[in-house]
């Protein structure tokens, strides 16, 4: 392949172009009475549209996940069904129609992930990329109670190992960094303990050190070199070398073990203790379940003397415990079965509320990796590992994140919040809640849409009719078994990593310099002032009848959707990555409807134009998008209008509950599903 196509592309945002946004006071004081639910205004329209879908290709839209994947075995997602026929839930058909109708208009984003964007951490030096692995390890602490925050733990570090050290030459004297100067009032080196096999073993058992069970289990270990003190050359302080370091080269990475492994502390008898270093343990353990690369080789033992428990604590800003907490959800959120991202050490507790799930939360007793600043006086970084994302951040130091980057085009194109000035035209349609409230307020605000759909539901006659199955409906109603196609595992779906800046993000357009430069944007290089986001995010069709030729039995050839390695021997298979479905076929057909109230003119309009803006026009739809499959029509077949002054007078209480009505030519009404006709 000479090029490679998204799936998808993307239609762009700008800050002009609203002229029909309504201002919040306005909306406060109730200046347009279409947009609230109190009274129904003299020129808005009322009323039902009738619709039809039908599949242009294969499509599915899931319901639950009735079996997890495993190694050996793909998910199984069971397919949405009402009344045991296939159906299409209302909320999918009314994030499908509000998300054109947002892009149609240039509304604000009702839905926006907050999630700040982090890129891998450089694993080793390479050019010009430092390494930025972390290895000092630190303990945290609870500090006072932060202001404003009644019970609220103001977190603190106490810093227990010296990071990854430097020296000269392979037996030289190792410099600390001087963002570590002031932290360590002695030396303090971390033990690998364990082997590849030993930390594999049943009887490697050992749990890390853990202030949430109430009792903290020490242990004690017989080291080489238990003892040390720091040389202080020209207010530097460095270490010298001494037989009991470990180093690779000339950087120093942690002591020796003189003998065995580690014992509990209380196990030791006193007269031998004084030959004893006391410690604490951090295991992350080498479970089946969690995919531990076989490259690991140790767990880790931590020197913690009485006297440490002593050392000066550091703060922990809230801004640098927010982003450990933002990219661990993120870790959490990118796996549905079997343990829960990121790892947590074995025996440590994820969180201690019952609300944040298997969400991890920093608590005092967590053994963490971290950075501080260039004069110690602040952690600037905490991770669970050593190799952890980083976030992007901007000039100031605040994390970037989506919202950060389309503020920059047009603040009032995020989803509402306190600080917005208008109400755009899809939030008065779809309705929008408040992500937050402002400081006069005493409640978020919010306003309900003034439409709702229905479910849409499965039409086995106009199905048959539009295969040209044209026996007795008797005999059509034996074939509901087989609405179905035969069960396919798909090719794995996943979409790159936000923020992925050559494809989400584009140069920003300046008039000098003409049209956006579609260079290559870096991770590294990613900023609020030179780029901007591409713009919505629409995926595309793949060609009518297209195929994939891929080896299958009897024969070459099938869907661009199915994945070529099932085999659960097969290397290549992943399994546990893959879904299994049964996709609806070509031209099943479903009716559903659109019930509005109170709607403007320009309102009722872009609703209309957003389930079929024009005759071409294919939604994409369920499941396996990107993939080939999704491919749908939708066909307004008629409007109904309620003339609601009219008919809650006295002359209308009488009459038909439509005043007026359309039809489309293709409306094929004596057919209708029964609900309609």
């Amino acid at each position: 392949m000479s090029k490679f196509h998204y799936p998808y592309h993307f239609v762009p945002v700008k800050k002009a172009g609203r002229s029909q946004d309504l201002k919040l006071d306005e909306f406060l004081q109730g200046k347009d009475a279409a947009v609230g639910h109190d009274r129904y205004a003299k020129d808005a329209h009322s009323g039902r549209i009738v619709c039809r879908l039908s599949g242009e290709g294969p499509f599915f839209v899931g319901a639950r996940r009735s079996q997890g994947a495993t190694r050996r075995s793909p998910a199984q997602v069971d397919p949405f069904e009402l009344d045991r026929q296939p159906a299409i839930p209302a909320s999918s058909l009314r994030g499908l129609i509000s998300s054109l109708a947002e892009a149609a208009s240039n509304s604000a984003l009702r839905v926006l992930e907050n999630r700040i964007y982090s890129r891998r951490a450089v694993a080793v030096t390479s050019g010009s990329r430092k390494g930025e692995s972390l290895s000092a390890i630190g303990m945290i602490v609870a500090g006072e109670s932060a202001e404003g925050a009644e019970g609220a733990e103001r977190l603190q570090l106490r810093p227990l190992t010296l990071p990854t050290l430097e020296a000269v030459s392979e037996e030289g004297d190792a410099e600390l960094p001087s963002p570590f100067g002031r932290m360590f009032p002695r030396p303090n080196l971390k033990v690998y303990i364990g082997d590849v096999n030993s930390i594999r073993s049943e009887s490697f058992d050992y749990s890390t050190y853990s202030e949430s069970h109430g009792s903290p289990k020490f242990y004690g270990l017989k080291l080489v070199h238990p003892e040390r003190a720091w040389n202080d050359s020209d207010g530097q302080p460095n270490l010298a070398f001494d037989e009991g370091q470990h180093r690779r080269g000339c950087y120093l990475l942690s002591q020796k073990v003189r003998s065995g492994l580690p014992m509990p502390w209380d196990s030791i008898p006193d007269a031998e203790k004084p030959g004893y270093t006391r410690g604490i343990l951090r295991i992350l353990g080498c479970d089946d379940e969690r995919d531990i690369p076989k490259t690991k080789k140790h767990e880790l033992f931590i020197p913690y003397s009485r006297e440490m428990e002593q050392w000066d604590c550091i703060p922990i800003p809230q801004k640098v415990i927010d982003c450990f907490h933002d990219l661990a959800d993120q870790r959490t959120a990118s796996r549905r079965e079997g343990p829960a991202l990121p790892f947590e050490p074995r025996g440590a507790q994820r969180n201690r509320c019952a609300a944040d799930e298997n969400r991890f939360r920093l608590k005092p007793g967590d053994l963490v990796y971290f950075n501080a600043s260039a004069r110690g006086t602040r952690i600037t970084e905490i991770s669970l590992s050593s190799i952890w994302r980083k976030p992007l951040l901007d000039g100031p130091g605040n994390p970037l994140s989506a919202p950060a980057h389309f503020a920059k085009v047009d603040p009032e194109l995020l989803p509402f919040h306190p600080g917005r000035e208008t109400l755009t035209l899809a939030e008065r349609i779809f309705g929008f809640v408040s992500s937050g409230k402002a400081a006069d307020q005493e409640a978020a605000l919010a306003l309900a849409g003034r439409v709702r759909f229905s479910h849409a539901r499965f039409s086995a006659a106009a199905t048959d009719r539009s295969r040209g199955d044209s026996r007795p409906a008797a005999e059509r109603g034996q074939r509901l078994e087989s609405r179905y196609l035969p069960a396919v595992t798909l090719r794995i779906l996943d979409s790159p990593k936000p923020p992925s800046p050559s494809l989400y993000f584009r140069n920003r357009r300046t008039p000098a310099d003409g049209p956006a430069s579609e260079a290559h944007i870096s991770k590294f290089d990613l900023n609020l002032n030179n780029h901007e986001p591409q713009g919505r995010k629409f995926y595309l069709h793949h060609r009518p009848g297209e195929v994939r030729r891929k080896p299958v039995e009897g024969g070459i050839g099938g869907p661009p959707w199915a994945t070529r390695h099932e085999d659960p021997g097969d290397p290549q298979s992943r399994l546990k990555q893959k879904v299994r479905i049964t996709p609806l076929p070509k031209d099943s057909t479903f009716h559903f409807h659109v019930d509005f109230d109170n709607l403007r003119p320009i309102e009722l309009g872009l609703l209309l134009y957003a389930l079929r803006p024009s005759r071409a026009f294919r939604h994409k739809l369920g499941m396996g998008k990107p993939i080939g499959l999704g491919t749908v029509r939708i066909d307004v077949l008629g409007l109904f209008e309620v003339d609601r002054r009219q008919r809650y007078s006295w002359d209308g209480f009488f009459e038909k509950r439509y005043s007026r009505s359309w039809l489309s030519d293709e409306a094929d009404r004596d057919n209708w599903p029964q609900p309609y006709r």
